[in-house]
């Protein structure tokens, strides 16, 4: 008899594995508490690396048609004037999208439903672990009810309940910004069909403008951790009249334009952790819950995905040949050896820019020059394919993941 799986939290870690799990025989059950996916906020970058999981799912087709916007060109300024671009179209189907996450979860459930072994609690909220003898059994319901299972698989972001609850928390490790996302009307001159992401670089100030599916410009800015209330406090006008000091004159004018139109700001608390321990008997993190990623260089979504398909590869045989709990705990721990080998080296990836940014300005403005001088030599995009391990590992991901099962 197959084993159930009970997955917590629905999204891109949770959510594809639950459609990966039912599509091959395990008995799964998905618990979202939210009964909206466009309730939260959602980061919606997907690099190639996370596109191609969705290949490796057999799902590129249905993610295709998803909304999005596939980026094609972007742009990078120092002090309001633009040094460096790099071409994105030669990555053809898996240049980086914006990709709606919303309707990219409720894709992956409405393909895991087509399977009769598979279940989805929408709105219901989880209490904590059930567990006998020190060993996870199931969950424990907010309205009291109780859901066995014999594997859960805890994708409950990085607040998880489901961690604390279980003795696998530790104390948080925050960044040293906290970045402000807002949205305002999309300006003339980036809605010519040729999508244009844009960077904006100043002495401790980073921004970025990212045209988005809803024909609307995301902002996200960066701001020093813990001064969000100041900026609220201080009024929208007065934050936009700010940033319009550090971008170009056209998006100088159009913030100003746009001002009464701007979409209330959302705080994003950075963090960018990794826990030591991902399992305990029954039960193991994935996504956000086992290591909270950093937005630099928006790869909490990618690599999600990525935990999913690697987490799949494990469990599957497992789970669908009754495997006990002692198989079991050994699959946990090396699904974690896996993954670590990816998700160590891209957090030490997304510290470094911060540092790089939030340093000395007078070594930020010299690399700056370097790369304004490699742009006008017309090697900029050439170096960085060859040298660029950052950008490469962002946009590919460290190791290859594949579907084996």
């Amino acid at each position: 008899m197959s084993h159930r799986a009970a997955i917590v939290g629905g999204g891109p870690a949770g959510a594809m594995l639950a459609y990966l799990l039912a599509s091959r025989g395990i008995a799964t059950t998905l618990v979202e508490r939210q009964s909206d996916f466009a309730r939260e906020f959602r980061g919606e970058g997907l690099s190639p690396g996370g596109q191609l999981m969705f290949r490796e799912a057999g799902l590129w087709p249905e993610f295709d048609t998803l909304p999005h916007t596939r980026f094609e060109k972007a742009a990078l300024y120092f002090r309001g004037r633009r040094f460096a671009s790099l071409d994105l179209a030669q990555l053809g189907d898996f240049a980086p999208r914006w990709v709606s996450q919303p309707s990219m979860l409720e894709m992956l459930v409405e393909k895991a439903s087509e399977f009769a072994n598979f279940s989805f609690l929408r709105g219901a909220a989880v209490a904590g672990a059930r567990t006998e003898n020190g060993r996870v059994t199931g969950l424990e319901m907010a309205g009291g009810e109780a859901l066995s299972a014999d594997f859960v698989f805890a994708c409950d972001g990085r607040l998880s309940t489901l961690r604390r609850g279980t003795g696998l928390d530790q104390p948080r490790n925050p960044e040293s910004f906290d970045i402000v996302w807002c949205k305002l009307p999309m300006p003339d001159f980036l809605a010519d069909g040729a999508a244009e992401v844009r960077g904006y670089i100043g002495n401790r100030q980073l921004g970025l403008f990212i045209p988005s599916y809803d024909e609307l410009l995301q902002v996200g800015w960066v701001i020093p951790k813990g001064s969000y209330r100041r900026l609220r406090d201080q009024g929208i006008d007065r934050w936009l009249e700010q940033i319009e000091h550090h971008v170009s004159e056209d998006m100088a004018a159009h913030l100003k334009n746009n001002a009464d139109e701007t979409v209330r700001p959302f705080l994003l608390d950075v963090v960018c952790d990794c826990f030591d321990r991902w399992s305990t008997p029954g039960m193991t993190l994935l996504g956000d819950a086992a290591h909270p990623m950093s937005p630099v260089g928006a790869q909490g979504i990618n690599i999600a995905l990525r935990d999913a398909v690697v987490a799949a590869n494990h469990f599957v045989p497992l789970l669908r040949d009754g495997a006990d709990g002692a198989a079991l705990g050994t699959a946990a721990r090396a699904f974690r050896a896996e993954r670590i080998a990816e998700v160590a080296p891209i957090q030490r990836l997304q510290r470094r820019g911060p540092r790089i940014l939030f340093g000395n300005p007078l070594l930020l403005a010299g690399l700056v020059w370097q790369l304004r001088i490699l742009q006008g030599l017309g090697i900029l995009g050439w170096l960085g394919r060859r040298l660029g391990t950052g950008p490469r590992s962002f946009a590919h991901g460290v190791t290859d993941v594949r579907l084996e099962v």
